[in-house]
């Protein structure tokens, strides 16, 4: 049997056609993965921004405290207060963006409590003329560790 030219022509349009539709599938899959990819990097990227605030408030927290603690002068007290109502919006941006994973929710309610008994801890209050010596303003400054909750999101896979 002659195949003619007309048939020809007609399967090679056939094998065009379903290799144009197959590269077509195989396009908007692969790029419908990267824009999600790119959405996951960047929640990823705030939720990493959000625990380097944290962890800077709580130094700044530590500051003020370790200033006042041994100075008895409230200027320096300023850095805590500051830091101390910002805190609260991070850790809810933090829990809001954390509500899909429940080690690392778990994760940041261990460091929420690490900061509550700091704050626990600094609220009690110097006596004027109490000044502490080196090793106890080391003990009562003492940070909590949010950098575990960091290099976890830093380094986890997605």
């Amino acid at each position: 049997m002659k195949v003619s030219i007309a048939t020809w022509l007609m399967i090679g349009s056939a094998v065009t056609i379903l290799l144009g539709a197959s590269l077509g599938v195989s396009f908007f899959n692969t790029i419908q993965r990267q824009l999600e990819e790119a959405r996951w990097v960047k929640e990823k990227q705030a939720t990493i921004n959000h625990v380097s605030m944290l962890e800077k408030l709580l130094v700044d927290m530590e500051t003020g405290q370790r200033a006042y603690r041994s100075t008895n002068e409230t200027k320096f007290l300023f850095p805590f207060t500051q830091a101390q109502t910002a805190i609260v919006g991070i850790q809810d941006a933090l829990t809001q963006q954390l509500q899909e994973d429940p080690r690392k929710l778990s994760l940041l309610d261990q460091v929420k409590r690490q900061e509550e008994a700091l704050f626990q801890l600094w609220s009690n209050p110097v006596g004027n003329g109490d000044f502490l010596d080196k090793k106890s303003l080391a003990a009562v400054t003492t940070l909590p560790a949010p950098r575990p909750l960091y290099e976890i999101f830093v380094y986890s896979p997605r």
